[in-house]
């Protein structure tokens, strides 16, 4: 495969789960330029064009902790915090893996806790599961040993890649 072609296409990907946790969320696209400085105080860029965004991206070389900041960002912390099913929930998960939170708001845009479709009741409780068909499939190690299933959301995909 041609460099140029690999690095285009991830752009264009990082871009697009930038401005899908935007568009779900808060609908500015925030980022986070250096997770060393990272405090309140810290500069933050705000794109409202999604060509700029790309733009950014394509020249910035974001790395990969300041881009999770981004994504968490450009959705915000409160809808974050609404979007999972449980109080005290984590973004990174136990051995410092990625938690299912954060794998949907990288794929979805919305951190919600589950990868079944849509929302399942259970002793009154509300479990939030994927509302929106994904662009790209997930396969839960869980899963393969036949522990976990992900609904059609998840396990249809809209296209290929090259």
């Amino acid at each position: 495969m041609d460099p140029r072609c690999v690095q285009e296409a991830l752009d264009g990907a990082l871009t697009e789960i930038l401005w899908r946790c935007a568009s779900t969320g808060n609908n500015k696209i925030i980022i986070c330029q250096n997770q060393n400085n990272f405090t309140a105080g810290a500069p933050l860029l705000s794109f409202s064009q999604q060509t700029h965004l790309k733009d950014y991206i394509r020249a910035s070389k974001l790395d990969c902790i300041s881009f999770i900041y981004s994504a968490v960002l450009s959705r915000g912390l409160d809808n974050i915090l609404t979007d999972i099913d449980f109080e005290g929930s984590s973004l990174i998960g136990q051995y410092g893996y990625c938690s299912q939170e954060l794998m949907n708001l990288l794929l979805i845009g919305i951190a919600h806790s589950n990868a079944f479709d849509n929302q399942i009741h259970l002793d009154g409780k509300i479990l939030k599961g994927v509302p929106i068909q994904s662009d790209i499939g997930f396969l839960s190690l869980y899963e393969h040993y036949g522990s976990y299933q992900v609904r059609t959301s998840y396990s249809l995909i809209m296209g290929q890649m090259c």
